[in-house]
């Protein structure tokens, strides 16, 4: 029934035009791009934002969150030439290890590789290890972290109501409670 409900949303929200879920990249200038992370690699990432495909340089990124509620974003232009070229030398990599978040509380310290539409890829201890893009929640890059998500799609929230078949408790009795007036007040 919950497949259901989110196909619908994601069919009524493509015909909006605006995006429910966004992966968020945060670049250490302080920027936020919003979109859809297409592909990724150790030198840059693809997101599309809006209608258009931008390229970031992965140097300039310090942190990503992956699918975060978000109302429609306003679509930001893409950033200037003299801020995508590719510089003389290349920088050297962070002192820090970068860190993979999981949506169960997992966290994995290693080296951001690659990403593609099914999968994020991870150097642990020189082993490349694969990770479902469903199950990661975000990546840090160097010392940054992660900023707490206001609304993730795939954890429930607190006040989610439960399913429509789902029986709830009865509320206890109120025994000082009257029809005739409003319920007493606690001495103060």
């Amino acid at each position: 029934m919950r497949r259901i409900l989110l196909l619908i949303l994601w069919h009524f929200d493509l015909l909006a035009g605006n995006r429910l879920f966004a992966d968020v990249v945060t670049l250490k200038d302080g920027r936020q791009i919003s979109g859809a992370m297409e592909s990724g690699n150790t030198q840059e990432l693809h997101i599309k934002v809006g209608d258009q495909s931008q390229t970031i340089d992965i140097h300039e990124v310090q942190t990503i969150l992956f699918g975060v509620s978000l109302p429609a974003p306003a679509t930001a232009p893409p950033p200037p030439k003299a801020a995508t070229a590719t510089p003389a030398a290349p920088e050297p990599a962070p002192a820090q290890p970068n860190s993979l978040f999981l949506n169960d509380g997992t966290h994995v310290t290693g080296k951001w590789w690659s990403i593609d539409p099914a999968d994020m890829h991870f150097l642990v201890d020189d082993q490349l290890q694969h990770y479902p893009r469903p199950k990661v929640s975000g990546v840090t890059f160097g010392d940054a972290t992660l900023p707490p998500s206001p609304a993730r799609s795939t954890t429930p929230s607190a006040s989610a109501q439960p399913p429509a078949g789902a029986t709830q408790p009865a509320p206890a009795p109120a025994s000082a409670r009257s029809s005739a007036g409003p319920p007493p007040q606690p001495p103060p």
